[in-house]
């Protein structure tokens, strides 16, 4: 955003009144729309409303890879929380898991994992489970 605020700036000088409308014409109609296609530009009529539009869609974009984090965590935590549990009951159920079977569900998704554990409640054999 510093190198737009120095643009923007020397552009509001008087003698680049031709000049600062040309390069808002162009971000209008070339280079913003490209980019952000949900922004309806048509309502900016200088190169302040421009900056303020994109200070804004930084500040969205920011919240929405906050919230888009906390929810890859959550689920990676649930995941590793469901791989933990599994772990610990086949290990209780069957005796020490081997490397393969240690690998095998450290590897696994989210989908398997849940097949798994319900499979071990009546599994009579590891190989059941699996």
């Amino acid at each position: 955003m510093h190198a737009f605020e120095a643009v923007k700036e020397w552009l509001e000088h008087e003698e680049q009144k031709s000049l600062n409308k040309a390069f808002l014409a162009w971000m209008k109609g070339v280079l913003l729309p490209s980019r952000w296609e949900h922004i309806d530009f048509a309502e900016v009529d200088d190169l302040e409303g421009v900056h303020s539009m994109l200070e804004e869609t930084v500040k969205e974009w920011k919240r929405d890879w906050k919230r888009e984090g906390l929810a890859e965590g959550r689920a990676e935590g649930r995941v590793a929380g469901q791989r933990q549990l599994l772990l610990m009951q086949l290990n209780a159920k069957f005796g020490e898991l081997s490397d393969e079977h240690k690998a095998l569900i450290e590897a696994a998704d989210e989908e398997s994992l849940r097949t798994w554990s319900v499979a071990l409640l009546t599994a009579e054999s590891l190989e059941a489970v699996f």
